[in-house]
C-alpha cells in the first residue's frame, strides 16, 4: 500500500490551489484558490450556494429558508408549529361558539348583505318591519316602597309602546301617566296635555290642558290594571291606549280607551322623551310588571 502525502494539489495550467491538505486530515476543495467545502471532524462546511437535485434526511436544523422558495406539496406532518397560517373562523351562536370552527360562513335570508374588500367583513341582517323591539322592563318585588315608575332618555322621532303586564296598588285609583319632554330630567306639569277618551260612560270624553294622561274607566278605578300605550317621541307626538281594571266582581264592567297629543302651542316644539307612571301617590306592591318596546322600522 502506497502512502502520497501532500499539502496542495494544483492543475498544471493554474498556480491556485484546488485542493488542499491539513495537518489535522482535514481536507478543503478550493475555486480559484477560495475554500468551498471543508471536511471537519462532525461534518463539512460549505461556503457558497449549494445546489442538489434532491435531499434526503432530516431537515429539523434548517433555519432562515425564504418561504419563496419552498414549493410543492407539504408532507403529512404535524403542523402545530407551522406559523403564518389563517386559522379557522369560530362561529358562535350568541356568544356560544359552536363546536367546530369554520372556513366558509353562509348567511341566507331575505335582505341579507355581506360586504368589505379588507380584512374585516361586515354582515347587514335586516330587522323585520314592524316588529317589537325590547327596550326595558321594570318588575315590583318589594311592596310599598315604590310611588312612580320612570321610563326616560327615549330616542327622539321613534313610536313606542308601554305594557302595563300588571299594576297592583295599594289603594284604589286611576293610573296616571305624565311625561317628561325634551330630555328634561322632570316630569311636566305644565297643563298642556289634550286627549279624548272613550269609556263606560262616554263615548267621547273631552280633556284639555291636562297635567297628565289618565287611564279613566268610569269610575270602575280600583287595586288592579292592565293597559297599553302607544306613543310617538318626535315633535307633533301622539298618544293612544286602552285599558281596565282587572280582578273582582265588577272589575270587567270598567274599561277605556284614549288617544292624544300636546296642545297646540306645543306639539310642534315639543316631543316626548320619557313616560313616569303613579297612580295618585299610592304604592306600586309585589308583582307589578311594565315593559317598554319599540316599534322598528326597517
Amino acid at each position: 500500500m502506497s502512502t502520497v502525502k501532500v499539502e496542495e494539489i494544483q492543475h498544471p495550467s493554474n498556480s491556485n490551489n484546488a485542493v488542499s491538505v491539513a495537518s489535522d486530515s482535514s481536507v478543503s476543495l478550493k475555486h480559484s484558490g477560495s475554500e468551498k467545502l471543508t471536511t471537519t471532524a462532525t461534518g463539512v462546511n460549505v461556503t457558497g450556494t449549494c445546489t442538489a437535485t434532491t435531499f434526503s434526511g432530516s431537515g429539523a436544523s434548517l433555519t432562515s429558508i425564504p418561504a419563496a422558495n419552498l414549493t410543492g406539496t407539504l408532507p403529512a406532518i404535524d403542523g402545530s408549529n407551522l406559523t403564518g397560517i389563517s386559522s379557522g373562523v369560530t362561529v358562535q351562536d350568541e356568544g356560544s361558539a359552536l363546536s367546530t370552527a369554520g372556513t366558509t360562513l353562509n348567511f341566507v335570508g331575505a335582505g341579507v348583505t355581506a360586504s368589505g374588500t379588507g380584512a374585516s367583513k361586515t354582515i347587514t341582517v335586516p330587522g323585520g318591519g314592524g316588529a317589537l323591539e325590547f327596550v326595558s322592563k321594570t318588575a315590583i318585588t318589594v311592596s310599598n316602597a315604590t310611588t312612580q315608575i320612570n321610563f326616560t332618555g327615549l330616542d327622539q322621532g321613534f313610536v313606542y309602546k308601554i305594557v302595563c303586564a300588571v299594576a297592583n296598588m295599594s289603594s284604589g285609583g286611576e293610573q296616571r301617566i305624565y311625561l317628561y319632554l325634551n330630555g328634561s330630567s322632570s316630569i311636566n306639569t305644565s297643563g298642556i296635555i289634550d286627549y279624548v277618551g272613550a269609556d263606560p260612560g262616554s263615548t267621547q270624553r273631552w280633556t284639555d290642558g291636562n297635567d297628565y294622561i289618565k287611564v279613566y274607566t268610569y269610575g270602575y278605578e280600583q287595586y288592579n290594571w292592565e293597559w297599553t300605550m302607544d306613543f310617538y317621541t318626535g315633535t307633533y307626538g301622539w298618544f293612544r291606549g286602552t285599558g281596565h281594571p282587572n280582578g273582582g266582581s265588577n272589575y270587567q264592567a270598567g274599561w277605556g280607551n284614549f288617544w292624544g297629543h300636546l296642545d297646540p302651542s306645543n306639539y310642534a316644539s315639543k316631543y316626548i322623551s320619557g313616560i313616569s307612571i303613579q297612580q295618585n301617590g299610592v304604592y306600586f306592591q309585589n308583582g307589578s310588571k311594565y315593559i317598554l318596546y319599540k316599534y322598528k322600522e326597517s
